[in-house]
């Protein structure tokens, strides 16, 4: 499954695409396009103006999140375990790598002020 997230003038919606290259589900206003074939849906979405890219649904690993401005404390107060994992892609035998949902994640960082927005705004108000 790949998800990508769409972008309009007034809102912004996902799409998931499955295996077979059609829109397994979509937000609104997008969810007319559930059961389309990818390319005619992307295709529907560039003819309204509406931009896109693939958007990860997992964020990979404590680096990942620590590159969004998360530190170590809060990795462990908010997220102990990963919602899954994956082989190591840098040592093979090394440790899985542990997959961090970004739907979870983004309402944390909403929630409890987490991460580089904060820290972003501080700069350009500074």
């Amino acid at each position: 499954m790949k998800t990508w997230r769409i972008i309009g003038d007034d809102f912004t919606a996902e799409l998931t695409i499955d295996e077979f290259d059609t829109v397994a589900a979509a937000d609104h206003p997008l969810h007319h396009l559930v059961g389309m074939v990818w390319d005619s849906a992307r295709g529907y979405c560039i003819a309204a103006g509406w931009h896109g890219d693939r958007y990860p649904s997992h964020i990979r690993g404590k680096s990942g999140l620590k590159r969004r401005g998360w530190t170590d404390k809060q990795i462990t107060r908010y997220l102990p375990e990963p919602d899954g994992t994956e082989p190591n892609p840098h040592h093979e035998f090394g440790k899985p790598m542990g997959l961090y949902c970004i739907r979870q994640v983004e309402a944390l960082e909403q929630q409890w002020a987490i991460g580089n927005r904060d820290s972003s705004a501080e700069r350009m108000s500074a």
